[in-house]
């Protein structure tokens, strides 16, 4: 069993402090299997910037009404929530 699983965006995104690309995306969301998973299918994913180190994640619902929301569409959907690690907890 991994520690978390790899997320793939195909969308660019960016640092939104020093405009480096951001790469290298991560879930605990799922099995922690060091599976790669497309990003539409996660509630929330994380990444660090190569460039000045801020954390980023992203979060969109996972329940509306009591019943699972369906696959994002895009980025849009999601929250983008910068130094993420302010927090306090993955999840």
């Amino acid at each position: 069993m991994g520690m978390f699983d790899y997320v793939d965006v195909h969308e660019e995104v960016t640092c939104v402090k020093c405009g480096t690309k951001l790469h290298g995306f991560q879930s605990k969301s799922h099995g922690c299997r060091l599976d790669h998973l497309d990003y539409r299918d996660c509630y929330y994913f994380y990444s660090f910037c190569d460039g000045c180190g801020d954390s980023f994640a992203f979060r969109r619902e996972e329940f509306r009404n009591g019943r699972r929301v369906p696959a994002a569409q895009g980025l849009s959907d999601f929250t983008l929530i910068h130094k993420a690690s302010e927090l306090g907890g993955d999840e």
